[in-house]
């Protein structure tokens, strides 16, 4: 499934050591118009 390079799953984006954490989070929800305006992590 790393072939998919759009799709971020969130177990990754709950690495708060990752300085693209906004970024990916920010582009995720782009992707994912579906998720709601507050934050999963």
């Amino acid at each position: 499934m790393s072939s998919v390079e759009p799709f971020v799953p969130w177990s990754f984006l709950n690495n708060e050591d990752n300085p693209m954490l906004e970024v990916i989070a920010e582009e995720t929800c782009k992707v994912t118009r579906k998720r709601p305006q507050r934050s999963p992590w």
